[in-house]
């Protein structure tokens, strides 16, 4: 079985990073159970190298989404998204292959 992402930009822009599930551990989780589990605890634009040393070793794949753009995010690749307009949607879709 098989799962992975899509993500649609269909007004405005859109800029995602993506990570490798190698950077898994470098990318510091908080912990199973948190209310943030399967989130970095490292703020992507000031990262504390002094808290998370090892984030200096990970390494994003950067995408600008725009209308009619859709990227596709393999399953366990970690992504972060942000607006770069001043208006923007989009759509996400999450598929699980069975077959």
């Amino acid at each position: 079985m098989g799962k992975f992402d899509n993500k649609h930009a269909a007004r405005g822009a859109k800029r995602v990073l993506l990570f490798h599930p190698k950077h898994y551990r470098n990318l510091y989780p908080f912990r199973f159970g948190h209310p943030r589990d399967r989130q970095s605890q490292v703020n992507l634009h000031n990262p504390n190298f002094d808290l998370f040393p090892n984030f200096r070793f990970v390494e994003a794949f950067e995408a600008v989404l725009r209308p009619g753009d859709v990227l596709y995010i393999p399953r366990l690749w970690w992504h972060h998204v942000e607006t770069l307009s001043e208006v923007c949607f989009g759509v996400d879709c999450c598929v699980v292959l069975c077959c």
